[in-house]
């Protein structure tokens, strides 16, 4: 039996590898269930991925929300460089878009998502037809009813143990979108269902939360045996030291190695077994958060408890009300017992830890300074290594002879051996051996991915304007330091290698000549020369190529992103990152009011309505230009002293702002382009936002843009 662990983040990934995951499943930033998590980016996916293959762990990737046509637009170009890196599943919701993966990324496996509530043997049996190879149940089900679709399905059925449960069918909830216009089924769930409501008589209360679900050792033997192939842990918004405790935990259950769960330890909501008995402990009415656990009750109007569980100095408590209201928390600097500090105090002790609040009535525990500690420390020290069999052959009158196998995570198992005078000369190459065998087990597993074969491309058009290209990242930098010192404004592109063919490249645009410093492939290596001053002195800005295929021609378009006038002085210029969907309208309505397009772009679009705007301030322009463009865009722009950046309101493109120092702003699609010029992540641009400088001002303002 598999444990498919969460992994918010490449710490969390690291996390669950370590503590003995057998896969790990993580989201794109912009897609899935968990929009509003941390999520990866798309260098951070491959280093993820790089770093579980080489332990033997899979990867899946989770892009399981209901899409919109722009959204799989988008989901191709990126799902296109995770494809060919070796991802081994991913997860989804909608049956349009898996259809979609089908036909372009074939040989990839897809897992169907809780989402979409299998419920019942019919259902998974349909989505075996389909294609898929593994399907998540809804976690609204029964141990009976499980066992009921495992005896008449052959489909990989997976189970979701542990975790935070919606009180409809999972994520299928509309709650969420009609308070606060943010849709569960887009990722966005703003958990409407843990805030308190009041019922017809009055009263008050968490109705509508659940506790979390969190299946131990009885349970999950029950699933073994009736061959349910993967336990799902939840988690991916928790951290990592929960990841870490609760999957070792469930390691330790299939391992038949005794260990208690202390999850509770470090995240607690209420723990119920959810739905797998029927029973009636499903609902908490008096909390929705992480509330801790209950370590005593006030004795009398004293201020004095008597402990449940141990406590230790520098542990968090929280004082809670009858109610269940909280009232304040502290972290424990002292423990009195008989008048007599004590470093820890023991179940069964009556204790004080100093003055209680006077509404006071019950004390939680909702930090462990031990547990933390503990879980910490292993993080650290563990380590997580591919099984390796090795076996020495010792004969007399023989050379020794060490034979190393290992199975790679096709099952198929590779094999290197060596042999020596003496068990010193043998004893030298086994870490060579050992570096060998590691070398051949990676190539085995990775060399199928190398050549995977794409199937139709559905962006394909006979429209040379709406040709189809390879995609770029979208880098601008701004300083509010000496100019002579730092130049104009440090304004390049961040480009992305996109399946190992001609990509981005950088142009110069200077007096009104095209110079073009690299017309394909990765840019870091140049990104020294390009920032040297002299690069931006005069009349002079960056802008970038496209690779365009237009029917069976191809060649580099130039797409100039400023203007005035024949570019004899730069007022104006953005770098844009995404698909105009109504673009060609915008183009002809803009023509017909005397415009002069320089080039046949999405970009030079957004930089005429600004432009055609900018009497309404910068903000004012890029606001109205935000509602008349439609489709994913993520744009980063300058003008001689103001920086600007802005995403599309659905949030589809990524944007990230990042910082070098107070002065000094970075804004890209990808935070790996932050490593490149020294800059620290900060946020991501949140969807709808616009970020700008204002003159004499060095810091960054934001507005956010309401959608209609």
């Amino acid at each position: 039996m598999n444990i498919v662990a969460p992994a918010g983040n490449l710490e969390k990934l690291k996390a669950a590898v370590k503590a003995g995951a057998s896969e790990v499943y993580f989201g794109l930033r912009g897609f899935g269930a968990r929009r509003n998590n941390e999520n990866f980016g798309i260098q951070e996916i491959l280093d993820g991925i790089d770093y579980a293959h080489a332990r033997g762990v899979k990867t899946l990737l989770t892009l399981n929300t209901l899409m919109k046509d722009v959204e799989i637009e988008t989901a191709h170009y990126n799902l296109s460089r995770i494809y060919e890196h070796g991802i081994d599943a991913v997860i989804v919701q909608d049956l349009g878009f898996f259809t979609f993966i089908k036909e372009n990324f074939p040989g990839l496996a897809v897992h169907g998502s809780t989402q979409m509530t299998v419920a019942n043997y019919e259902e998974a049996n349909f989505l075996q037809k389909l294609g898929l190879t593994r399907v998540v149940l809804a976690r609204e089900l029964s141990f009976e009813e499980i066992k009921s679709i495992r005896s008449k399905t052959t489909i990989e059925l997976e189970v979701f143990v542990s975790g935070s449960l919606c009180i409809a069918y999972s994520g299928n909830c509309y709650i969420s979108s009609f308070i606060g216009g943010r849709s569960g089924n887009r990722g966005l769930c703003a958990y409407s269902c843990r805030k308190k409501f009041k019922d017809e008589d009055g009263k008050s209360a968490y109705f509508l939360s659940p506790n979390d679900q969190f299946l131990e050792k009885e349970e999950i033997n029950k699933l073994k045996e009736i061959g349910i192939n993967a336990i799902k842990v939840e988690g991916r918004k928790k951290s990592p030291e929960y990841v870490f405790e609760t999957v070792s935990y469930y390691r330790n259950v299939l391992d038949n190695i005794n260990k208690e769960m202390e999850s509770y330890k470090l995240f607690n909501r209420g723990y119920s077994k959810g739905y797998f008995y029927n029973d009636n402990k499903l609902m908490n009415f008096k909390y929705s958060s992480n509330f801790g656990y209950l370590i005593g009750e006030r004795i009398v109007s004293t201020n004095n408890f008597k402990l449940l569980d141990n406590i230790t100095l520098g542990d968090g408590v929280q004082f809670v009300d009858s109610d269940h209201e909280k009232i304040s928390g502290e972290y424990v600097n002292k423990i009195i017992r008989n008048d007599n500090k004590i470093p820890k105090g023991r179940v069964g002790d009556i204790i004080s830890i100093g003055k209680l609040p006077e509404d006071a009535l019950y004390i939680y525990k909702n930090y462990s300074k031990d547990k933390n500690d503990e879980v910490m420390h292993s993080l650290k020290v563990f380590k997580r290594y591919a099984d390796v069999e090795a076996e020495v052959y010792a004969y007399r009158g023989s050379n020794l002879k060490l034979s190393m196998t290992a199975k790679n995570l096709n099952g198929k198992s590779v094999k290197v051996q060596k042999e020596g005078k003496d068990n010193k000369s043998l004893q030298i190459d086994v870490n060579v051996q050992i570096e060998n065998l590691i070398k051949q087990y990676k190539e085995e597993y990775l060399n199928q991915f190398k050549e995977r074969p794409y199937g139709r491309n559905l962006l394909k058009t006979e429209d040379p304007f709406d040709a189809p290209t390879e995609e770029c990242g979208i880098f601008g930098m701004y300083s509010a330091h000496d100019l002579d010192t730092f130049s104009l404004s440090q304004f390049g592109l961040f480009a992305l290698q996109h399946r190992g063919q001609e990509a981005c490249g950088i142009s110069v645009m200077n007096q009104g000549k095209i110079i073009n410093i690299k017309d394909e492939g990765l840019v870091l290596d140049v990104f020294k020369e390009i920032r040297e001053p002299e690069t931006f002195m005069g009349n002079s800005a960056i802008g970038h190529t496209r690779y365009t295929t237009a029917g069976d021609k191809k060649k580099y378009n130039f797409q100039p992103f400023f203007a005035k006038n024949e570019y004899d002085q730069i007022i104006l210029s953005i770098a844009h990152n995404g698909n105009l969907t109504n673009a060609n309208e915008l183009k002809k309505q803009l023509e017909s009011e005397g415009v002069v397009f320089k080039a046949t772009s999405d970009s030079e679009v957004i930089l005429r309505l600004i432009q055609k705007n900018l009497d309404l301030g910068l903000r004012g322009a890029i606001k109205a230009t935000m509602e008349k463009i439609e489709g994913a865009y993520s744009v980063v722009g300058m003008t001689r002293n103001k920086f600007f950046a802005f995403r599309d309101f659905h949030g589809i493109r990524p944007l990230v702002l990042g910082a070098i120092d107070e002065k000094t702003f970075v804004a890209a699609s990808e935070s790996v382009a932050l490593d490149a010029v020294g800059a620290q992540y900060v946020r991501d641009i949140l969807p709808g936002e616009i970020v700008y400088t204002s003159e004499n001002e060095t810091g960054l303002k934001s507005f956010l843009v309401k959608e209609n």
